[in-house]
């Protein structure tokens, strides 16, 4: 009982190495043998998204459904249970009760290009408003789509989509092969 944390530990850490070199395109593997028994808050994302949607007045989420601006959930794009993070890339507002009914299902890929254009529009905000704050979102982003912000900025409307569905197009391909139901 004294060494049962290391013993533990030294199987699970073969075990992620032995499964990791044979799941490659899974994200977050370690993570999933222990989910956290509760989800780190939003509400620093909340503060992100929040003054961009004032500024911006949007009516609607990227499914197409009225968004209200005073009562608002962050959605996991791709399930969080998938991707095991809070990632800015991978959230969207959108409403409450749709985003409880939306639950661990994968949006079809034809969201991938409004949530391109919304990301796009999220980042430039915050670029020209408060770049130093927003460093940390900045880095999940050049993290993700491997480009710096201010390329990222600076793209078209259909390279900033490609950059997105060439780095999202896998990932839900991998999490419906994995099980995760398509959210229609």
């Amino acid at each position: 009982m004294e060494n049962y944390a290391l013993l533990k530990d030294f199987a699970y850490w073969n075990f992620a190495d032995f499964l990791q070199t044979r799941n490659t395109a899974v994200p977050a593997l370690v993570k999933k043998f222990e989910l956290p028994d509760s989800r780190i808050s939003l509400e620093t994302q909340r503060k992100f998204w929040a003054p961009f949607l004032t500024f911006s007045r949007l009516a609607r989420d990227i499914y197409g459904n009225q968004l209200d601006l005073n009562n608002f959930a962050l959605d996991h794009f791709l399930p969080w249970t998938f991707v095991v993070h809070n990632q800015i890339w991978n959230l969207t507002p959108m409403d409450r009760r749709l985003n409880s009914s939306k639950n661990d299902q994968i949006p079809q890929d034809t969201y991938i290009r409004p949530l391109a254009l919304q990301h796009k529009n999220l980042v430039r905000y915050h670029f020209s408003k408060d770049r130093k704050r927003s460093e940390d979102f900045f880095a999940e982003y050049e993290n993700f789509l491997g480009v710096e912000i201010a390329d990222f900025v600076s793209a078209s409307d259909a390279q900033v989509i490609e950059l997105f569905q060439e780095h999202l197009d896998p990932l839900q391909q991998t999490a419906l092969n994995m099980g995760f139901p398509l959210w229609q």
